[in-house]
C-alpha cells in the first residue's frame, strides 16, 4: 500500500486523474473507460498480445495494481493508474485495465489508466497514492481500493483458482520490459532514475506498507526482504523513520 499526500484535501480523489482536471464526469451508473484507438492496437507487437504483459515465470494466479509508464500501451510517457490480473501466469488469461473481461469496476470517479497528476520531481515535490487489495470473506471476491476509502471494483473469485482462498505471497515494486536491445539490459528510469542511496526525494519510494490479515486487519508487514534482480541498473533498500 502507498499512502497519498494528495487524499489529505477534501474529494482529494478528484485531483489525482487529469482527466477529471476538466471538470468531466461520469453520470451514476456509469464509468470512466479510456478509449481504445487504431494507434493503441499498432503500437502492440501482436493483436493477440495486445494489452498483456510479457510471458514469464511467476506464481500462477496473480493481481497487480499501481501506476506505471508504459509508451507502447498508452502512447506517452504519463504515469498512469493501472490493474492486471491473470490465472495462468500471463499465458492465454489476464489484461491490463478493462481491455478484457475480468476486473469488474464501479465506481464512476476514478477512470483505470488514465494520467495522474501531480507527480513527484527531484528534490522538490512528492505525492503518491494509497492503495489497498483485500479479499472480501464474505463473497470472496478482491477489492481495489484507491485514495481514502474509494471502491474502484474488484476481481471476481471465479477468475482464481489459487486466489480463491487467500494469498501465498505479497509483492510491493516496481519492473521494467527489458528487451536486451543490442544484447544489453534495457535502461531505465524508475521512478526518478536515481538509485536508493540518495534517499526519500531523490529516489522513488513505498511507505507505510501494510497487508490484510485473517481477520480483515491490516498489520505492518512480518518479514519485509528486499531485492533487486539487477542491482547495477536499479536497487532497493529498505528503512524506517518519522
Amino acid at each position: 500500500m502507498m499512502t497519498a499526500e494528495v487524499e489529505e484535501e477534501e474529494e482529494g480523489e478528484e485531483h489525482v486523474q487529469l482527466w477529471r482536471m476538466s471538470g468531466e464526469t461520469c453520470p451514476e451508473g456509469t464509468i470512466p473507460i479510456r478509449r481504445t484507438t487504431e494507434q493503441d492496437l499498432l503500437r502492440a507487437s501482436s493483436v493477440r498480445r495486445f494489452g498483456r504483459k510479457p510471458r514469464r515465470r511467476v506464481r500462477r494466479d496473480s493481481t497487480s495494481n499501481g501506476h506505471e509508464v508504459s509508451p507502447e500501451l498508452y502512447g506517452d510517457n504519463y504515469p498512469r493508474f493501472f490493474t492486471y490480473w491473470t490465472n495462468d501466469a500471463y499465458e492465454a488469461t489476464g489484461c491490463y485495465n478493462l481491455m478484457c473481461s475480468g476486473f469488474v469496476q464501479t465506481n464512476n470517479r476514478i477512470a483505470i489508466g488514465a494520467a495522474i497528476s501531480p507527480i513527484s520531481s527531484y528534490h522538490g515535490g512528492q505525492f503518491d497514492i494509497t492503495l489497498l487489495i483485500w479479499k472480501d470473506p464474505k463473497h470472496g471476491n478482491w477489492w481495489l481500493e484507491f485514495g481514502s476509502g474509494i471502491l474502484v471494483g474488484y476481481w471476481p473469485s471465479f477468475l482464481f483458482t489459487h486466489l480463491r482462498d487467500h494469498a501465498t505471497m505479497v509483492q510491493f515494486g516496481g519492473e521494467i520490459v527489458n528487451t536486451r536491445p543490442g544484447g544489453s539490459h534495457t535502461s531505465t528510469a524508475m521512478g526518478s532514475g536515481h538509485f536508493a542511496g540518495e534517499g526519500f526525494g531523490k529516489a522513488s519510494y513505498f511507505r507505510n506498507l501494510e497487508v490484510v490479515d485473517w481477520d480483515n486487519n491490516l498489520i505492518p508487514l512480518p518479514n519485509l526482504r528486499v531485492l533487486a534482480d539487477h542491482p547495477n541498473c536499479y536497487d532497493i533498500r529498505g528503512g524506517v523513520n518519522g
